[in-house]
């Protein structure tokens, strides 16, 4: 098992996570986002494509606090369960 300082080297060289190397957190390998002008619609190879208006979004959301992100993340899932 390679050093808590050797991790993120080890895991770069694999093509994984250093998550999922340390702990198996998933996914095992990175996520990958393009960012489009228009609202792409495609998930392919562990990528994803995401509008300019999104990227903003997750920005603030990650600025939030942990109870605020958790607020958003229910009201998103009430609108979802409401379709």
């Amino acid at each position: 098992m390679p050093t808590t300082a050797r991790m993120t080297q080890v895991a770069a060289v694999l093509g994984v996570r250093r998550a999922w190397l340390q702990d198996g957190e998933e996914p095992m390998h990175p996520m990958r986002a393009n960012v489009e002008e228009e609202k792409p619609s495609s998930y392919k190879n562990n990528e994803i494509g995401i509008s300019v208006d999104e990227l903003k979004l997750l920005h603030s959301y990650k600025r939030l606090s942990v109870e605020q992100q958790s607020l958003i993340q229910q009201l998103i899932l009430s609108f979802i369960k409401t379709k």
